[in-house]
């Protein structure tokens, strides 16, 4: 997935969906589903008639204004160290959706997450950029879906790609890099390091550079990129790079500007 946010400047595909908390069977009535929803969350397992995914529960955040209104309670006036808010509650995970699939009604594509904007809610707004075809075949355990559902049946399922990490090796048909962070759902003591083949004929690379930056009057601060073609010679140890992979072969390797530049 990706990591920091870009603004993307000139014509680039997007594609713009809300992952939604979970809606209540009170507002939906007892055992039924909305007739249209968007599940976030990683593949279980994948066959020709149903996908199983254990969604991501949404990001709560802790109410200042709850708090403010508690009655009886100001814990910072007796003791000032609890001015810092308290994390909420853990909560129980999702249960697991079965979805069902049909090759003539489901979509499936893999698509970098270009932003990930969290909402008041706890929704998360996610902004998929240069869907690439995919087939239900590509829908491995473990991958992050955002799957869009019309009257219980998948009409369309993203697959998140696109690793952020630091070229380690360079070879004539391979490249190895440092995974920064690792992804969702790797141990801290899982390798870091990823290993993929790449090729002139299968693997495209462009580089990322910074073509307008500067303060937009309330509303902090603007930076556009462009994205200009390259080849597997532009690929140097040390570069930031961002890694869409399939099956252990890289389809598209972003280089992304110096981090001087990206800080400025």
């Amino acid at each position: 997935m990706r990591g920091p946010a870009h603004l993307t400047f000139g014509l680039v595909f997007g594609l713009v969906f809300m992952t939604a908390a979970p809606t209540s069977s009170a507002a939906q009535g007892v055992g039924e589903q909305p007739r249209e929803r968007t599940v976030w969350g990683t593949v279980v397992a994948a066959g020709d008639e149903s996908l199983t995914v254990q969604p991501k529960p949404p990001t709560r955040r802790p109410s200042r204004r709850a708090q403010r209104r508690a009655p009886g309670t100001n814990p910072a006036a007796t003791n000032p160290a609890a001015t810092k808010l308290a994390a909420p509650n853990p909560e129980q995970p999702p249960a697991q959706q079965v979805i069902p699939v049909a090759k003539d009604q489901t979509e499936v594509a893999f698509a970098e997450v270009q932003r990930e904007l969290p909402m008041a809610d706890g929704t998360t707004l996610r902004t998929f950029i240069d869907p690439v075809p995919a087939a239900l075949a590509d829908l491995k355990p473990g991958l992050s879906v955002q799957v869009n559902v019309r009257d219980g049946v998948a009409t369309r399922v993203l697959i998140a790609w696109g690793e952020y990490g630091t070229l380690m090796r360079v070879e004539a048909d391979s490249i190895t890099y440092r995974r920064i962070p690792p992804p969702d759902g790797v141990k801290e003591d899982a390798a870091r390091e990823q290993t993929v083949t790449i090729s002139a004929d299968m693997t495209s690379v462009r580089s990322e550079v910074i073509v307008e930056e500067g303060p937009v009057p309330g509303r902090g601060f603007r930076r556009a990129y462009e994205y200009k073609p390259g080849t597997l010679a532009d690929l140097n140890v040390g570069d930031a790079v961002i890694v869409c992979a399939k099956d252990g072969a890289a389809a598209k390797i972003t280089v992304l500007p110096p981090p001087k530049a990206r800080a400025e």
